[in-house]
């Protein structure tokens, strides 16, 4: 969230962020209410209790209680939130607040039921701890010496972990400094903070806020009302149960995907959601977003129709930014089981829907993509007025306090809460059965992005392991038909009149699998042969994870060839890793035991032969290109069984239609001067390869059906999720993650010249911090 964080007084803070309604009534005696507080203490554990005791006994939020749980972490989130978070303090509805199971044992934070959390530091921490300054000419309001960094490193990670757990468009926390306070409102764009306040002298302001929190309504304090949860014994309850016998009849993976999210709903609730699908034919009108309102309002008709789900099946990383959550879920209406998508979508000219684009898709019979059930933006409210009743749409607010500068644009940008739902959905492509298996779903992805590309004029921008699914469905011979499935064209653009400049202030795409190109010039625009490149790099990182090959160290290879990013003023810099391994001979090199660097090889020498020779066509390609484009441009050893190729087991693979392909779709080909550069023996051949996707669909369908395979050469995860980089000034994105990692761009951009999340350390009884 570098770069995303905004300044706001407090008395500004309270009345835009917490308005306070005619039926809370006046605040309670805010004179002396935190008097109690010692100044100077030492210890923190002193520090909350005393801050509770103030809390409770001035009555300042009655309906509400804080628990303090600094020691302790939430093991229901041992999986999702990495770091086992431990919450200070937090604050919970009286009906929701954690109890002990047995006496003596030590409470322990929930972050599916807190309302809000705070932070504590002493008053000798204060100036070592803030996360913030807000000095006057302060450039930056984000502290950058280390122990200020790691605090605002922790509070992001809490705040993450609450919108991870809960459903929710905003949420408000405290930074308990000593004998001060910061109050921060969080949302999908950034985060607000106001300045630093003394509350044990002059406690009006940090009063007024309890009091009117207490007072709002669960929508106001950031709950989002299109989620209801179930309760045990209720009809929806029932429903859940009835849906687990109804779906005995679908593929045994995904039965199995909606009975593990629905296992525990103690542990993780189920919900219904609403999805708020638009009239057909219905016009759509937006009115912008204001300061005041984290919502916006829209004259579009729309049905609900609702979907059950339990624990989700995926949820991103990070605070800021698109914030997506997958769910198996069951579709009421349809009586079957589907893939709903809830993110934060862009809010930006020329950004369109992804069900829009979807549904651009099915019309040009574009294979290996999903198939739109329904899709919505969320709506928070209906009103009525004298045009008729208009609703009002889900939206952050944060990007609206942006005070315009000169030389800045906006780092924030307004995001609309969006659900999607869709027919298929499939394994992670780490599930791929062997070599032979990986490429024909890649190649089936391939053939999806030429169809969008080609009748539908989209190019996808986010080509990852994590976008690419395979799809197994039985057949009535009881044969297994495997296919792969293209998935997230949120971030896809139309690129009709060759227009492929760029559309976001930042990159798009996952950071691990864009070209070298693009990870080298942030201002580069987004082409055709950068989104093939990355279908290079998905086959090469599936590879190496779980195929044998000659490298010995994993963890720097996966750092220095898909995570490493430097930091200058305003981007993230990389690829030097991929860029080395395109334009030198030996391609990717490793190390080995003794040290020595040699050339990566897998095992399966079929699945070697393809890297070798997409390599060789990129490497022409960088060899006719300008490798620095002008910036002011916009923009086991024992052998293996193997499998023949003329084996029945698979069907062929299908096979892109012709017509698709133009003779030429790019312009000539440039060399590093910016001059058309005279072909050296076949580099112009191999370059023109990639012109269109069509060489490489064939060149993948011919090694597939012609070359041997292996029966079985894939390996458990080969990637130590422990291991981690010895210089920190690197950005760790791969490291730690059991499944296919998914980082944006943006994600990267944003996290300064390291990673802002540190876990914090148990405390000892005199807890000073960190």
């Amino acid at each position: 969230m570098y770069g995303e964080f905004l300044y706001m007084k407090a008395r500004d803070f309270l009345d835009n962020c917490l308005p306070p309604s005619t039926s809370c009534g006046d605040c309670p005696p805010h004179e002396g209410a935190f008097k109690s507080v010692e100044k100077d203490l030492k210890d923190e554990d002193t520090l909350m209790k005393q801050f509770i005791n103030c809390v409770t006994e001035g009555g300042l939020c009655p309906k509400y209680e804080f628990v303090e749980t600094p020691n302790t972490f939430d093991e229901n989130d041992s999986e999702l939130v990495r770091g086992r978070l431990k919450a200070d303090l937090a604050l919970y509805h009286k009906d929701y607040a954690p109890r002990r199971i047995r006496e003596g044992e030590p409470l322990k934070p929930r972050w599916d039921r807190m309302s809000l959390y705070a932070e504590c530091k002493t008053q000798g921490m204060t100036n070592q701890c803030d996360p913030f300054v807000e000095f006057e000419g302060q450039k930056s309001v984000e502290a950058t010496a280390e122990k200020r960094r790691d605090a605002r490193g922790q509070i992001t990670a809490y705040a993450a972990a609450m919108f991870a757990r809960q459903h929710r468009t905003h949420l408000f926390s405290i930074v308990v400094l000593g004998e001060s306070f910061r109050l921060l409102r969080w949302d999908r764009a950034g985060a607000i903070f106001t300045e630093r306040i003394q509350y044990v002298e002059k406690s009006e302001l940090l009063c007024e806020f309890f009091w009117r929190f207490n007072n709002l309504t669960r929508s106001e304090q950031g709950h989002d009302l299109s989620a209801e949860m179930i309760t045990e014994g209720s009809a929806d309850y029932a429903l859940v149960l009835e849906a687990q016998r109804k779906a005995e009849s679908e593929e045994s993976y995904k039965l199995g995907y909606f009975k593990a999210s629905c296992k525990d709903m103690e542990k993780w609730p189920w919900w219904k959601l609403r999805v708020d699908v638009p009239v057909e034919g219905a016009s759509t009108r937006a009115v912008p977003l204001t300061s005041d309102s984290s919502s916006t309002p829209c004259s579009t008709p729309t049905n609900a129709r609702f979907f059950l789900v339990g624990r989700p099946h995926f949820v991103a990383d990070g605070m800021a930014g698109r914030g997506t959550r997958g769910y198996v879920a069951w579709d009421i209406d349809g009586e079957r089981l589907v893939y709903l998508k809830d993110c934060w979508r862009v809010d930006a000219p020329g950004i369109v829907k992804e069900g829009a684009v979807l549904g651009l898709l099915k019309s040009k019979d574009v294979p290996h993509v999903p198939s739109l059930v329904c899709d919505g933006d969320v709506i928070n409210a209906e009103t009525k007025g004298a045009a008729g009743t208009a609703v009002v749409i889900q939206g952050t607010l944060t990007q609206g306090i942006w005070v315009a500068k000169a030389d800045e644009p906006n780092p924030m940008k307004s995001h609309i809460h969006y659900r999607l739902v869709v027919e298929e959905f499939g394994q992670s492509l780490d599930h791929f059965e062997n070599s032979r298996d990986l490429v024909r779903v890649v190649h089936g992805c391939l053939i999806g992005h030429a169809g969008a590309y080609y009748t539908a004029n989209i190019l996808h921008r986010d080509v990852s392991a994590g976008n690419i699914l395979i799809v197994r469905k039985t057949l009535p011979d009881g044969k297994i038909e495997t296919k792969g499935l293209l998935n997230d064209w949120d971030l896809s653009k139309e690129t009709s009149n060759g227009n492929e400049e760029a559309r976001q202030i930042d990159r798009t795409g996952t950071w691990q699998f864009m070209s070298a190109r693009l990870l080298d010039n942030p201002l580069k625009p987004h082409q055709l042969q950068d989104d093939l490149e990355s279908f290079l790099h998905v086959l090469i990182y599936e590879g190496i994870r779980f195929l044998k090959h000659n490298c010995d160290g994993m963890g720097h290879f996966m750092h220095n060839y898909f995570d490493r990013a430097e930091h200058d003023k305003h981007y993230a810099i990389g690829g030097q890793g991929k860029f080395k391994a395109i334009v030198d001979n030996d391609g990717i090199t490793v190390s080995v035991l003794d040290q020595r660097r040699v050339p990566l090889e897998f095992k399966p020498p079929s699945f070697q032969a393809i890297i070798t020779e997409l390599f060789s066509w990129f490497r022409a390609f960088y060899t006719m290109q300008r490798t620095s484009p002008d910036p002011t441009e916009v923009a086991g050893d024992n052998e293996m069984p193997m499998l023949a190729s003329d084996s029945d087991s698979e069907p062929p693979l299908a096979q892109a239609p012709l017509n698709w392909f133009p003779l030429s779709n790019q312009g000539p080909l440039v060399s590093q001067s910016g001059r058309p550069k005279q072909p050296n023996g076949n580099t112009l051949e191999l370059a023109q390869k990639l012109e269109t996707h069509q060489k490489m669909i064939e060149f993948l369908a011919e090694s597939y059906e012609k070359s041997p395979w292996p029966v079985k050469d894939t390996v458990s995860d080969q990637l130590d999720p422990n291991w981690k980089p010895e210089d920190p000034s690197f950005v760790p994105i791969t490291t730690g993650l059991k499944r296919s990692s998914k980082r944006s761009a943006s994600q990267v951009e944003g996290t300064g010249s390291r990673q802002e999340r540190k876990p914090k350390k148990p405390r000892g009884r005199s807890g000073t911090g960190q």
